[in-house]
């Protein structure tokens, strides 16, 4: 039987359920508690009275066994609870310390006793819980967590580390952290699950969406470690309350108020002074200036007002606040700039040989090289030699490459607020709200100085910041024991921008001289930017710069519970919409608003000769010298703010099911609409590929979505069963259905919202032509002196926009670049399952092992529908030549698979943790680009067979080892528990992270010319077998290159992308801690030491993918930074010393 078969007959059956009840609530925010009651015999024991009793707030819920003995308790606060059981002729039994944790059912069975003279039982919950009722992958991070073991991003504390901690998550390379400071002020982590980007995440604070919709591998908001109560982790086979993932669902819970006043005043430091020294490549002496503070409270309690409110019991306060700052000397080592002789054209020391463009024949044949290899000082265009004169001295300059160390000043503010009351206002009712505001200040000036450059730590150029608001509300009420009612709203504001460059005005026309550089306004003011293959960027070549962000988003649920004999059941409305408001002219990863002029060095070599910049950068460096660039553009906005509007519509309904006193079958049905989106005062804007026509909803008679669809058929079964083979083993297995959420936020730099200008040569080595390009001077032989030609700005009001080489209202250019979507849009899904068997060792320790797969279908990518055969270039093109550019059409086409063996162990000592999670697994996709706006590697009418192949994201294992454990000694404790030595040997801790996985895959490229537009490249193997050799020096290889070839000019190589695997990685966090008591242990101070990267392991980056190696004198050969490691990726060992006072 087919899926699509399945789903439907899945559908049919699931569709009865919903009629079972109105509407109910996604238990997200809150937890469950149930059990069964028995006699001594084990007979069902009904009307049973049970109380369940928040410990914290003293907030009492009351019910009754039904017939078969059971009671259930749903929508409970997160927190300790003590449950008291009450039968005539029984004991009165109580439990105390019973851990209910949202979107989670904990399971307390009872087996009373006959009544004796003794007239109740008490007991103590155990310490370590089965998951006996729900069927998912879940996992709690717990406060404990949370505050004692250590981790970080590279901006203090960040709970997402944590999620790490879970069997089948990853992140990128690195410190896992996407986008500049700028773009991710949050420093928010990318945390990809199952083998699943996680743009396809759904993370929510008190259950309001904190998604970034712009940026969605990222969130907007980021809140304070002392802030967080818990967080819950769903990674497979949701619930179907649980939407909007295909990942993992995500649930933070801030921190209330409880009955006695709680807080904690702190202080965190981390210097220079404390940082080793562990780059492989190079050992500079004393290390740069760097420090950061991070500080803040957290307090919380009744409300109180002398004579007018005494909120015990009934209403409490939390408020929090947490300020990080940092300030640093920061270095970008290594870069590559042209020595003194190069930056006046005298390449005669260098080992590249430069040909004259203006000779030989129009392909590139048959030119003839510069005598002496020198460019005569009357050809260097007058803007590079400006250019050239603003570069700084090298560092190293008897070397062509890593020959220059840049420093320079960087700032890092940013705080974080959070103020939350709940209220209770009777047995039956809770209401609660929540406000957090996060203004941010940032700074990175750019590398190269006068002369531009990068910023500095991979930042957005100039001065950023902002801030971010989140409000959330919500409330329960039980209209009934068996009959409630809740819901939540939530609204975040993310207000953040970088400015760029504008103190250097317009620089590209009053000083370069360029034509149709800059702009009209500040926003377009600053360097253009120039890419010279090979040599570090000059000027501003940043496409995100500069930028401002003014994005609303808006959920709302509505839900009811409905407790009916052994079914529990649930369902729900749920409706969130987005808000862009952008200003960022933004085509691409080469064209900005200052305008962008690339050089990759074909136009001062030879076709058919040695390899473009063989030995050194010299034929891009002399090309840029010359003038003539290989690519033009920029970019414009046409209105501002571009302004898109995206929604999603939800409604599900569930049943969970306790067939008998061992088993527990979850299932339900969930379905997802999203509609095709909007600007705020037009509709959709498509360019149609049937007639080459770009259309804009609501103008000119064109419908609002353009005539496009979405799906309304996007149901999404979902199936779980739970079965107790015994009080210390639960046997679970689920299968579930989600909607693939990916968002349209790629539809904002559609034209004519951005007009993006791109000029390319028909075919490489060939100049740029600007003959019939309208608003230009027509030259054939481009160079920066003819600049760049004025964008046309259509009127939108026809409705319909057609091509044309003539520019006029209602046409646009060929040299336009746009994106678009298809006008059926059918949403993909992904399909999760999992088996699992969890088993309790021991009161204290549990284990659990699944098999965990999932299929993602139709997932949305961008294809490239403009793409060209090798060898045919820009006149290739499949919409040649009314596009001459890519042509992105995000739409639903990829294709991924994942299957792996997780497993977890846990264990309590105590008060201490012993933890680990191992995953051995696989994840293939077709998408180049696995977390975040992933494309086609090949696109058509190439062929996609080596699209398919190991995720960017795959590492076969991953280990994770993690403890908080407090030693055995002083007062309470088994050993040296009195007197002195109680004093001095007790209150200490020591926790540590230990992690180790395996490498990442990479691409093994080619520096052969391909002409093909849109296609990924790659070298051929003519070795079947690929030797692994374990090098990491530049002299020393990693694997062996003589199994590549480059392929010749105009063919495609026969290798697929992430090809080989490149070195594993290892990391070991560790804390030692000393806490003091005071007040009858009311009052305690830790004082806290960290070491990150304890053992100082140096990770290294994946080798050098460029092919190929050449021979070189004396027998010896010529690496070419191909299969060598010339880079790492782990952060020196530092130091960081804190300080807690709590109570």
């Amino acid at each position: 039987m087919s899926i699509h078969r399945i789903r439907v007959s899945v559908v049919v059956i699931l569709l009865a359920i919903a009629g079972l009840s109105h509407r109910a609530q996604a238990q997200v925010l809150y937890g469950s508690l149930t059990g069964n009651v028995a006699d001594p015999a084990g007979a069902a024991v009904p009307g049973v009275h049970v109380e369940a009793l928040n410990q914290g707030t003293n907030v009492k819920s009351e019910t009754d066994t039904d017939i078969r003995g059971i009671y259930r308790f749903t929508n409970l606060q997160e927190g300790l609870y003590k449950i008291t059981v009450t039968a005539k002729s029984f004991q009165t039994f109580i439990e105390t310390g019973i851990l209910v944790q949202v979107s989670a059912v904990r399971r307390v069975d009872v087996q009373l006793q006959v009544a004796t003279v003794t007239q109740s039982v008490e007991v103590s919950a155990s310490s370590v819980v089965l998951q006996t009722d729900k069927a998912d992958i879940h996992a709690e991070i717990s406060s404990q967590e949370v505050e004692q073991l250590p981790y970080n991003g590279t901006e203090g504390r960040n709970f997402q580390a944590l999620l790490l901690l879970q069997p089948g998550a990853n992140t990128t390379a690195g410190t896992g952290e996407a986008n500049s400071a700028a773009g991710n002020p949050q420093r928010a982590i990318t945390v990809s699950q199952n083998g699943i980007s996680s743009q396809a995440n759904n993370t929510r604070l008190d259950g309001a969406t904190d998604s970034y919709p712009w940026l969605p591998v990222n969130v907007a908001y980021v809140p304070s470690p002392e802030a967080i109560e818990t967080v819950s982790v769903s990674t497979n086979s949701f619930d179907a309350e649980q939407g909007a993932a295909g990942g993992a669902a995500i649930n933070v819970i801030i921190k209330s108020g409880t009955n006695n006043l709680h807080g904690v005043l702190f202080e965190r430091n981390t210097n220079a002074d404390f940082d080793a020294i562990n780059n492989y490549f190079s050992h500079p002496g004393r290390l740069a200036k760097n420090v950061q503070n991070q500080y803040g409270f957290a307090i919380g309690g009744p409300v109180w007002i002398p004579k007018i409110v005494h909120g015990k019991n009934k209403l409490f306060w939390f408020m929090d606040y947490e300020g990080t700052k940092q300030s640093q000397y920061a270095s970008d080592p290594n870069l590559v700039l042209p020595n003194a002789a190069m930056r006046t054209g005298d390449f005669s020391g260098t080992p590249t040989t430069i040909y004259d463009p203006l000779t030989g024949n129009p392909d590139g044949t048959g030119r003839t090289a510069f005598p002496g290899n020198i460019i005569p000082a009357n050809r260097i265009a007058a803007a590079s030699a400006t250019l050239t004169g603003l570069l700084p001295a090298l560092t190293r300059p008897n070397q062509y490459a890593a020959n220059y160390d840049a420093y320079g000043g960087t700032t890092y503010s940013v705080d974080r607020w959070d103020w939350k009351v709940n209220c209770n206002p009777n047995p039956k009712a809770m209401v609660w709200g929540r406000y957090s505001i996060s203004p941010m200040d940032i700074v990175a000036p750019l590398v190269l100085g006068p002369a531009g450059g990068d910023a500095f730590n991979g930042g957005n150029p100039g001065h950023a910041g902002g801030r971010v608001q989140v409000v959330a509300a919500g409330l329960t009420y039980s209209i009934s024991p068996t009959l409630l009612v809740d819901g939540n709203v939530g609204y975040s504001r993310q207000n953040i921008g970088a400015n760029g460059d504008p103190q250097d005005g317009d620089y590209g026309l009053s000083v370069l001289k360029i034509p149709g550089t800059n702009g009209v306004g500040p926003n377009y003011e600053g360097i253009p930017g120039f890419q010279i293959a090979g040599i570090a960027n000059i000027g501003n070549t940043n496409t995100g710069s500069p930028f401002q962000f003014r994005d609303n988003q808006y959920t709302g649920v509505v839900n009811v519970t409905k407790i009916k004999g052994a079914h529990n059941i649930r369902a729900g409305f749920e409706y969130e919409k987005f808000a862009l408001n952008h200003f960022q002219p933004q085509g691409g990863t080469f064209g900005t608003a200052r305008g962008t002029f690339g050089f990759d060095g074909s136009l001062t070599a030879l076709k058919g000769g040695t390899a473009i910049n063989t030995g050194s950068p010299s034929n891009s460096w002399a090309q840029f010298l010359l003038g003539f660039p290989s690519e033009t553009g920029k970019v414009t906005q046409f209105t501002n703010p571009i302004a898109l509007r995206f929604a999603n519509w939800s409604v599900y309904a569930r049943d969970q099911w306790q067939v008998n006193k061992s088993l527990t079958i979850d299932y339900g049905l969930r379905w997802e609409y999203y509609p095709i989106y909007s600007h705020d005062h037009f509709g959709a804007v498509r360019f149609d590929p049937s007639t080459d026509n770009i259309l804009v909803g609501g103008e000119g008679g064109v419908p609002w979505n353009t005539g496009a669809t979405a799906s309304k058929k996007d149901f999404a079964p979902r199936l779980g069963a739970a079965y107790r083979l015994n009080e210390k083993t639960v046997i679970r297995a689920g299968y579930g259905i989600s909607v693939d959420p990916d968002n349209m936020r790629n539809q904002r730099n559609q034209y004519p919202a951005i007009v993006n200008q791109v000029y390319q040569p028909l075919n490489s080595y060939q100049f740029i032509s600007y003959a019939g390009v309208p608003f230009s001077d027509g030259a054939t032989q481009v160079a920066l002196s003819d600049g760049l030609p004025l964008p046309n700005f259509p009127t939108i009001a026809t409705g319909t926009i057609k091509p044309s080489p003539t520019a006029s209202l209602t046409t646009y250019l060929p040299s336009v670049s746009t994106v678009t979507f298809p006008a059926n849009f059918d949403r993909g899904y992904y399909e999760s399952w999992n088996i699992a068997i969890q088993r309790d060792l021991s009161p204290t320790l549990t284990a659990q092992v699944a098999y965990v797969g999932t299929h993602g279908v139709h997932l949305n990518m961008g294809v490239n529908i403009n793409g060209s055969a090798p060898g045919t270039g820009t006149a290739g093109r499949l919409l040649y030549p009314y596009v001459t550019s890519d042509m992105n059409s995000y739409e639903p086409f990829g294709d991924m698979t994942y299957n792996g063996l997780q497993a977890t162990v846990r264990k309590r000592i105590g008060g201490s943790l012993i933890g680990a999670s191992y995953t051995f697994s696989k994840s293939i996709n077709d998408t180049n680009g696995d977390n975040g706006d992933g494309t086609l590697w090949r696109a058509y009418p190439v062929s996609y067979a080596l699209d398919k192949q190991l995720s960017g994201i795959n590492r076969a294992q991953t280990l994770n080892i993690y403890w908080v454990y407090n030693l055995p000694f002083g007062k309470g404790h088994t050993m040296l528990n009195s007197g002195p030595a109680a004093w001095i040997a007790g209150g200490w801790q020591i926790s540590g992270i230990l992690s180790r996985f395996s490498g990442l895959p990479f691409t093994v490229g080619t520096t052969s010319s391909i002409n093909a537009g849109g296609q990924g490249t790659s070298a051929s193997q003519i070795n079947p077998v690929v030797a692994i050799l374990g090098g990491h020096a530049s002299t020393d290889p990693y694997f062996d290159g003589t199994a590549f070839a480059n392929p010749p000019g105009g063919v495609l190589g026969t290798t697929g992308r992430n090809l080989l695997i490149g070195p594993g990685f290892f990391q070991m966090n560790a804390s030692v801690s000393r806490t003091f008591a005071f007040k009858q242990e009311k009052v305690k101070f830790q004082l806290v030491g960290e070491a990150y990267n304890l053992t100082n392991t140096v990770v290294f980056s994946n080798p050098g993918g460029s092919c190929c190696w050449t021979p070189g004198s004396n027998g010896a050969t010529n690496y070419n930074g191909f299969a060598v490691i010339t880079g790492t990726q782990s952060t020196p060992r530092y130091l960081e010393v804190g300080g807690y006072l709590r109570f």
